[in-house]
């Protein structure tokens, strides 16, 4: 793994170049200062809706197809139109079934994430080939990993939304969404058979939540994890898009392919910068780079979250952090554990500190909780449910819960809109807006 500081610290926000965006809206009625005002406001908002992308769209900024002069999307330090553009593959392939297009029928759609799992699955088999521990300066070759490698962990039966394709996205309101869990979802390729080890809670031990170095070396393997699946991901929607874009004749299915890389390329960015960050910290034996917002709560075993969380906005301003369907807003990601330990829960949250939106998400709930005492245990249990992807509920816990609470907690887990209508975008931010009310699993 190559650490590229020019490819880390730049996003889509920071490649367009504002100034000449700016020139080229001039003719439109409005000001020049009511233009660049509201230019930059969309660029940062939690959700656009149809009126943003056509001002955008209307006024040069590309969306739904890849700027020439941006980055390249192989995040090699060039631009798309002296790259990855010329590797188009302009012979179509008329068997080619788009992800939209796949939509159409149950047939098509098993059909299509059957085809992109073999991708992945060749791509993993490269990816273990040719990689290397991922702890500073060790060159040993990658041993399975699995993310909850603590003795006798599985013994107990969990449920859980995760999915072992994936691609296999989609989601239908009104069902549930949980399953049984199968341990081989959290095998992971990340370390040599040593620090495979040594990231593992077994050997770590935590005891309580300001265990601070063992933490930041749990969330190691978190971010080892996230990045072995964000980076394949990453690879197998790369080459589709190489390989068919110009195969596809609907400009809407054009438009959702580059919308959906653009996605995945800002989240695999950031675990990057992440990954990176806690890789010095290690080797440094240093975490003060980091930021860590603690909870030591009454023993349950209803649920326990080993995952990065991606918060919406702060509590009292209103401020964003992460958008649903914005490329141009920057994913940010923290880390959140919920562990049961020694009969109590360890709670721990941990971000960069050179985050001024996650320093200020976490002082606001503070500030909240000095006028208003908030109710920590479903501030939290929203947080796990809602903004992870990597929840664990206990089986009995699960089996607790009526049919229409099941439908609930899936959809509130998974049901994370890519195109959200205004009206459902307002269901979910006024149930943001009760976070610390409603769903408790303490």
């Amino acid at each position: 793994m190559s650490n590229k500081k020019d490819i880390l610290e730049k996003d889509l926000l920071s490649e367009i170049d504002r100034e000449k965006l700016f020139s080229e809206i001039q003719d439109n009625q409005m000001g020049e200062s009511a233009k660049k005002n509201f230019l930059d406001n969309i660029m940062n908002n939690y959700f656009l809706d149809n009126d943003n992308f056509n001002f955008l769209e209307d006024n040069g900024i590309k969306i739904w197809e890849f700027s020439e002069n941006e980055n390249c999307i192989c995040l090699e330090p060039k631009k798309y139109k002296d790259c990855c553009q010329l590797k188009l593959q302009p012979k179509r392939n008329e068997n080619y079934i788009s992800m939209v297009e796949s939509l159409e029928s149950n047939d098509s759609y098993n059909e299509y994430i059957k085809k992109m799992k073999h991708s992945f699955d060749k791509e993993i088999e490269n990816f273990i080939k040719i990689g290397s521990c991922s702890f500073f300066d060790c060159h040993e070759k990658l041993v399975k990993s699995n993310l909850w490698d603590e003795k006798n962990f599985f013994d107990e039966e969990f449920f859980s939304a995760l999915r072992q394709n994936v691609f296999d996205t989609r989601f239908t309101m009104g069902t549930t969404f949980f399953n049984k869990v199968d341990p081989k979802i959290f095998d992971y390729y990340g370390f040599c058979k040593e620090h495979s080890q040594i990231v593992s809670n077994n050997h770590l031990k935590i005891s309580s939540s300001n265990d601070h170095e063992k933490i930041l070396t749990l969330n190691f393997a978190i971010i080892a994890f996230k990045y072995y699946f964000a980076k394949n991901t990453y690879q197998v929607m790369y080459d589709e898009y190489i390989n068919n874009y110009l195969s596809i004749e609907k400009i809407g299915h054009k438009a959702m392919m580059v919308f959906r890389l653009r996605k995945v390329i800002n989240n695999l960015k950031e675990i990057k910068i992440n990954f990176f960050e806690i890789q010095k910290a290690l080797q440094k034996q240093d975490c003060s780079s980091f930021e860590f917002t603690d909870f030591d709560m009454k023993n349950q075993n209803n649920f326990v979250v080993r995952d990065i969380v991606q918060f919406a906005i702060t509590p009292k301003n209103f401020t964003v952090i992460n958008s649903v369907n914005n490329p141009f807003k920057k994913d940010l990601i923290a880390f959140m554990n919920v562990l049961v330990i020694n009969k109590k829960t360890v709670v721990s949250f941990m971000h960069l500190k050179s985050s001024t939106e996650l320093n200020d998400y976490f002082k606001e709930w503070k500030e909240l909780n000095l006028e208003k005492k908030v109710d920590w245990e479903t501030w939290i249990s929203n947080n796990a449910l809602i903004l992870t992807d990597g929840i664990l509920l206990n089986f009995k816990k699960w089996n607790d819960f009526n049919t229409e609470e099941k439908v609930l907690f899936s959809a509130l887990n998974k049901f994370r809109f890519e195109n959200p209508q205004p009206g459902q975008e307002y269901l979910k931010m006024k149930f943001f807006a009760g976070f610390n009310k409603g769903n408790n699993f303490f």
